[in-house]
Protein backbone atom coordinates (compact mmCIF):
# COMPACT_ATOMS: atom_id res chain seq x y z
CA UNK A 1 0.00 0.00 0.00
CA UNK A 2 1.36 3.39 -0.96
CA UNK A 3 1.87 5.59 2.12
CA UNK A 4 -0.32 8.66 2.35
CA UNK A 5 0.93 12.13 3.25
CA UNK A 6 -0.77 11.74 6.62
CA UNK A 7 1.15 8.50 7.23
CA UNK A 8 4.42 10.15 6.27
CA UNK A 9 3.90 13.19 8.50
CA UNK A 10 2.96 11.03 11.49
CA UNK A 11 5.96 8.75 11.05
CA UNK A 12 8.21 11.78 10.69
CA UNK A 13 6.82 13.29 13.89
CA UNK A 14 7.29 9.98 15.71
CA UNK A 15 10.94 9.51 14.79
CA UNK A 16 11.89 13.15 15.26
CA UNK A 17 10.37 13.10 18.74
CA UNK A 18 12.00 9.78 19.67
CA UNK A 19 15.43 10.92 18.46
CA UNK A 20 15.15 14.16 20.41
CA UNK A 21 14.22 12.31 23.59
CA UNK A 22 17.16 9.90 23.36
CA UNK A 23 19.51 12.83 22.82
CA UNK A 24 18.02 14.80 25.69
CA UNK A 25 18.31 11.94 28.18
CA UNK A 26 22.12 12.19 28.31
CA UNK A 27 22.51 15.91 27.80
CA UNK A 28 24.73 18.23 29.78
CA UNK A 29 24.60 21.92 29.10
CA UNK A 30 27.11 24.72 29.32
CA UNK A 31 25.99 27.15 31.98
CA UNK A 32 27.48 30.33 33.33
CA UNK A 33 29.81 29.47 36.18
CA UNK A 34 29.42 30.99 39.61
CA UNK A 35 31.36 33.98 40.89
CA UNK A 36 33.35 31.59 43.10
CA UNK A 37 36.88 30.74 42.01
CA UNK A 38 37.91 27.18 42.90
CA UNK A 39 41.52 26.10 43.50
CA UNK A 40 43.27 22.99 44.78
CA UNK A 41 46.51 22.85 46.72
CA UNK A 42 48.69 20.70 48.98
CA UNK A 43 50.40 21.76 52.22
CA UNK A 44 53.16 19.48 53.45
CA UNK A 45 56.34 21.13 54.77
CA UNK A 46 57.25 24.83 54.93
CA UNK A 47 58.87 26.21 51.80
CA UNK A 48 62.65 25.96 51.79
CA UNK A 49 62.72 22.79 53.87
CA UNK A 50 64.05 20.81 50.90
CA UNK A 51 65.80 22.06 47.76
CA UNK A 52 63.38 22.47 44.87
CA UNK A 53 60.29 23.00 47.03
CA UNK A 54 57.23 24.52 45.43
CA UNK A 55 55.55 27.53 47.03
CA UNK A 56 53.10 27.02 49.87
CA UNK A 57 49.36 27.37 49.34
CA UNK A 58 48.65 30.99 50.21
CA UNK A 59 46.26 31.99 51.75
CA UNK A 60 46.12 29.36 54.52
CA UNK A 61 45.42 29.30 58.22
CA UNK A 62 45.98 32.78 59.68
CA UNK A 63 46.01 34.68 56.37
CA UNK A 64 44.06 37.96 56.06
CA UNK A 65 40.47 37.83 54.80
CA UNK A 66 40.58 34.05 55.11
CA UNK A 67 38.38 31.58 56.97
CA UNK A 68 40.07 28.23 57.57
CA UNK A 69 38.17 24.98 58.09
CA UNK A 70 40.21 22.06 59.37
CA UNK A 71 42.46 20.94 62.20
CA UNK A 72 44.64 23.90 63.18
CA UNK A 73 46.48 21.67 65.65
CA UNK A 74 48.34 19.85 62.87
CA UNK A 75 51.14 22.40 63.23
CA UNK A 76 53.98 22.95 60.81
CA UNK A 77 53.60 19.63 58.91
CA UNK A 78 49.93 19.17 58.05
CA UNK A 79 50.59 16.91 55.00
CA UNK A 80 47.12 17.43 53.55
CA UNK A 81 45.41 18.66 50.44
CA UNK A 82 42.84 21.39 50.41
CA UNK A 83 40.33 23.41 48.43
CA UNK A 84 40.31 27.22 48.26
CA UNK A 85 37.09 29.06 47.40
CA UNK A 86 37.24 32.79 46.63
CA UNK A 87 34.02 34.72 46.14
CA UNK A 88 34.98 37.28 43.50
CA UNK A 89 31.46 38.52 42.95
CA UNK A 90 29.54 41.33 44.65
CA UNK A 91 26.95 39.18 46.44
CA UNK A 92 27.15 36.43 49.03
CA UNK A 93 26.92 32.80 47.86
CA UNK A 94 25.73 29.80 49.89
CA UNK A 95 27.91 26.67 49.92
CA UNK A 96 25.98 23.59 51.04
CA UNK A 97 28.28 20.72 50.00
CA UNK A 98 31.95 20.16 49.13
CA UNK A 99 33.65 16.84 48.35
CA UNK A 100 36.93 15.61 46.90
CA UNK A 101 36.83 12.76 44.40
CA UNK A 102 33.25 11.93 45.34
CA UNK A 103 34.77 10.20 48.38
CA UNK A 104 35.83 12.72 51.01
CA UNK A 105 33.12 15.00 52.37
CA UNK A 106 34.95 18.11 53.55
CA UNK A 107 31.94 19.26 55.58
CA UNK A 108 32.20 16.07 57.63
CA UNK A 109 36.02 16.05 57.78
CA UNK A 110 36.21 19.68 58.87
CA UNK A 111 33.27 19.45 61.31
CA UNK A 112 31.07 21.91 59.42
CA UNK A 113 27.53 21.69 60.72
CA UNK A 114 25.59 23.33 57.91
CA UNK A 115 25.64 25.61 54.89
CA UNK A 116 28.31 28.33 54.76
CA UNK A 117 27.78 31.84 53.48
CA UNK A 118 30.70 32.84 51.24
CA UNK A 119 30.97 36.60 51.53
CA UNK A 120 32.16 38.71 48.62
CA UNK A 121 35.90 39.37 48.60
CA UNK A 122 36.70 36.65 51.13
CA UNK A 123 38.79 33.46 50.98
CA UNK A 124 37.66 30.11 52.36
CA UNK A 125 40.14 27.27 52.85
CA UNK A 126 38.92 23.71 53.43
CA UNK A 127 41.55 21.25 54.61
CA UNK A 128 41.32 17.78 53.13
CA UNK A 129 43.22 14.53 53.56
CA UNK A 130 46.71 13.12 53.11
CA UNK A 131 46.21 12.83 49.37
CA UNK A 132 49.57 11.16 48.73
CA UNK A 133 48.42 8.12 50.75
CA UNK A 134 44.82 7.93 49.55
CA UNK A 135 43.24 6.67 46.34
CA UNK A 136 40.48 8.86 44.91
CA UNK A 137 39.40 10.40 41.64
CA UNK A 138 40.78 13.80 40.72
CA UNK A 139 37.83 16.17 40.89
CA UNK A 140 36.07 18.54 43.27
CA UNK A 141 32.29 18.66 43.64
CA UNK A 142 30.34 21.45 45.32
CA UNK A 143 26.86 22.92 45.61
CA UNK A 144 26.56 26.71 45.38
CA UNK A 145 23.18 28.41 45.78
CA UNK A 146 21.52 25.06 45.16
CA UNK A 147 23.38 24.33 41.91
CA UNK A 148 25.78 21.37 41.67
CA UNK A 149 29.18 21.83 40.00
CA UNK A 150 32.07 19.47 39.36
CA UNK A 151 35.59 20.50 38.34
CA UNK A 152 38.58 18.35 37.38
CA UNK A 153 41.74 18.70 39.43
CA UNK A 154 44.83 20.31 37.86
CA UNK A 155 47.54 17.99 36.53
CA UNK A 156 51.19 18.42 35.52
CA UNK A 157 53.04 15.54 33.88
CA UNK A 158 56.27 16.41 35.74
CA UNK A 159 55.31 18.00 39.05
CA UNK A 160 52.02 16.36 40.01
CA UNK A 161 51.03 13.73 37.42
CA UNK A 162 48.24 12.38 39.64
CA UNK A 163 46.85 15.86 40.30
CA UNK A 164 47.43 18.64 42.82
CA UNK A 165 45.22 16.90 45.38
CA UNK A 166 47.71 14.00 45.48
CA UNK A 167 50.71 16.25 46.11
CA UNK A 168 54.17 16.52 44.54
CA UNK A 169 55.24 12.85 44.57
CA UNK A 170 58.85 13.25 43.42
CA UNK A 171 59.70 15.45 46.41
CA UNK A 172 59.94 14.65 50.10
CA UNK A 173 58.08 17.92 50.49
CA UNK A 174 54.82 17.28 48.67
CA UNK A 175 53.66 20.91 48.84
CA UNK A 176 51.87 22.37 45.79
CA UNK A 177 50.59 25.99 45.71
CA UNK A 178 46.98 26.85 44.99
CA UNK A 179 46.15 26.06 41.37
CA UNK A 180 42.93 27.37 39.84
CA UNK A 181 40.64 24.65 38.50
CA UNK A 182 37.67 26.94 37.87
CA UNK A 183 37.93 30.65 37.14
CA UNK A 184 35.03 32.71 38.47
CA UNK A 185 32.37 33.34 35.84
CA UNK A 186 33.68 30.84 33.28
CA UNK A 187 31.26 28.31 31.83
CA UNK A 188 30.82 24.85 33.26
CA UNK A 189 29.27 21.67 31.86
CA UNK A 190 26.68 20.36 34.29
CA UNK A 191 23.64 18.06 34.01
CA UNK A 192 20.64 20.34 33.63
CA UNK A 193 18.10 18.16 35.46
CA UNK A 194 15.78 21.06 36.24
CA UNK A 195 15.25 21.60 32.51
CA UNK A 196 15.58 18.00 31.38
CA UNK A 197 12.73 16.48 33.41
CA UNK A 198 9.98 18.88 32.24
CA UNK A 199 11.18 18.59 28.65
CA UNK A 200 11.23 14.80 28.88
CA UNK A 201 7.67 14.84 30.19
CA UNK A 202 6.59 17.11 27.34
CA UNK A 203 8.44 14.97 24.82
CA UNK A 204 6.90 11.74 26.08
CA UNK A 205 3.46 13.30 25.69
CA UNK A 206 4.29 14.29 22.12
CA UNK A 207 5.66 10.82 21.44
CA UNK A 208 2.44 9.21 22.67
CA UNK A 209 0.36 11.59 20.58
CA UNK A 210 2.38 10.87 17.43
CA UNK A 211 2.06 7.09 17.94
CA UNK A 212 -1.71 7.44 18.36
CA UNK A 213 -1.93 9.52 15.16
CA UNK A 214 0.19 6.92 13.37
CA UNK A 215 -2.13 4.07 14.41
CA UNK A 216 -5.24 6.04 13.45
CA UNK A 217 -3.79 6.85 10.04
CA UNK A 218 -2.98 3.19 9.46
CA UNK A 219 -6.55 2.14 10.31
CA UNK A 220 -8.10 4.79 8.09
CA UNK A 221 -5.96 3.77 5.14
Amino acid sequence: MKPTSSNISCKHLFWVTATALFSLAGTTVAVAGSTVEVSTGYYDLPQGTIAGDLALPNPWLGSPNTTFYGDSALGWDPDENGVLLRNLGSAAVTLSALTIGGTFDLFALDNIAGPITLLAGQNYVFAGVDGSDENFAGFVSLVLDGHAYQYADAFDSTLYPEGVLHGYPSQRNETVPWTIIHAAGSTASVPETSATFPLLALGLGALGFSRRRLRMAAVQS
